[in-house]
């Protein structure tokens, strides 16, 4: 109930159906509405209460009691320490008591210190998933966006494409009728536009599709109707390839790197908790109270001490648990290296993509303007009778595909620029880079 309450929340304040909306748009709506951000947030707040329960420790602890009992218990007494006549038996009596204790840890051999530092260790941590989930979400909305925008321009080609086939079918009818072509042409040309249909059918299919991934990628209902607009979106220019300045803004900026490294804190501060163990500890106590048969409680109570608790044999548990968190600092380094590793392959992974897009671009700019000039010549060529309808149909998929190559080209791109600056921990929320 709880889940579909929320939706129906996201579904009264998503936007107005059919609304364009940029890309930078789309980024807010999902750093707002977004379960997994929201998620992210919580976690920062409850890593922050437990640096606030780990600092605890060092303040008093103030405790007040109170308390009513009746009791009677017989008196098991040595013979001839009592006259004859005293009773075996002492009560009934009531006992009252309220009393007051204060106690305050004065040395702790480097505990709690650790534990503060482990505690501020995993604030971090929480902090920089949360800056990785940013992170994540902005490029999932890019990709969205993206591919959202790509299926719409690959719609508007296949319908360009249907009417390019209806007019050749309507030339191939009017050619056949007048006796210049044979009724082959006119069937040939009857398969090519059903087929152009069925494209175009695809085409729509592929929008609505991509546009519930963008809308569940914002966190909003999946059936919300959305246009994508381009305001905002940078030309698609050079982008910085240098693999070594590429490399150290990842190992610099890469929200995974500061976690490990918090990690590596952590269980530096968990072993010398458990080295703690060795140590002495000190604590001062103290009490104040009133004590009575009667609700007057008259008689006063008091006590007040210091304590030292020295750890002189545990079984050799604690021997066991330093060795332990010794092994898991030295894991923990060793998943840090791992992770470095890992964002390096990465980067070098996103710099070789973005290169091929970059070409492929170049190559489907190319192709698109010899198929339209090979297109144009092929049906002024067919109108007087100097090719077949085979001919005229194949340089007019030809171009279909060539229009929805370089589409394809030019948002692949974009994707492969977005991924590039995710890895290297620097894509912005805006879209303009």
């Amino acid at each position: 109930m709880l889940i579909m309450s929320r939706l129906a929340s996201g579904a009264e304040s998503s936007p107005s159906p059919g609304r364009e909306m940029t890309l930078d748009d789309c980024v807010k709506i999902a750093l707002d509405k977004n379960p997994a951000a929201r998620a992210s947030a919580e976690e920062i707040i409850a890593a922050k209460e437990t640096v606030g329960e780990a600092r605890a420790s060092y303040y008093p602890e103030l405790k007040a009691t109170a308390s009513y009992s009746r009791w009677q218990t017989r008196a098991f007494l040595p013979e001839g320490l009592l006259p004859p006549t005293a009773p075996s038996v002492i009560g009934p009596t009531d006992d009252y008591k309220a009393q007051g204790t204060v106690r305050l840890l004065l040395l702790d051999s480097g505990e709690r210190s650790a534990s503060l530092r482990m505690a501020k260790a995993l604030q971090g941590i929480s902090g920089d998933n949360f800056n990785r989930t940013k992170q994540d979400l902005i490029l999932n909305v890019h990709v969205s966006f993206f591919r959202l925008a790509a299926s719409i321009e690959m719609r508007s080609v296949a319908s360009q494409n249907l009417a390019r086939t209806e007019a050749h079918l309507k030339l191939a009818q009017d050619r056949q009728s007048a006796g210049a072509t044979p009724q082959s042409d006119v069937l040939r040309a009857k398969v090519a536009s059903a087929e152009a249909k069925l494209e175009l059918v695809r085409a729509n299919s592929l929008v609505n599709i991509n546009m519930g991934g963008l809308n569940t990628a914002m966190g909003l209902p999946v059936e919300t109707a959305l246009l994508p607009r381009r305001e905002g979106l940078d030309a698609l220019s050079h982008v910085q390839t240098n693999t070594s300045l590429l490399l150290a803004e990842a190992l610099m900026s890469r929200p995974e790197i500061k976690a490990a490294q918090k990690r590596i804190e952590s269980a530096q501060s968990s072993l010398t908790m458990a080295k703690g163990e060795y140590g002495p500890k000190l604590r001062a106590e103290g009490s104040y109270g009133f004590r009575d048969d009667s609700s007057d409680l008259e008689d006063k109570e008091y006590a007040a001490g210091i304590s030292l608790e020295v750890p002189l044999f545990s079984g050799f548990s604690t021997k066991h648990r330093v060795a332990e968190r010794n092994a898991q600092l030295s894991k923990t380094e060793a998943e840090a290296e791992a992770t470095a590793l890992l964002i390096q392959q990465e980067v070098w992974t996103a710099k070789l993509k973005l290169q091929e897009a970059a070409e492929s671009l170049e190559t489907a700019d190319s192709r698109v303007k010899d198929a339209t000039e090979s297109a144009r010549i092929t049906d002024e060529r067919y109108k007087v009778g100097g090719c077949t309808i085979t001919d005229l149909l194949d340089t007019q998929t030809a171009l279909a595909k060539a229009e929805a190559g370089k589409i394809e080209a030019e948002w692949n791109m974009r994707i492969a620029k977005a991924v590039l600056a995710h890895s290297t921990g620097s894509l912005s929320s805006s879209a303009k880079k």
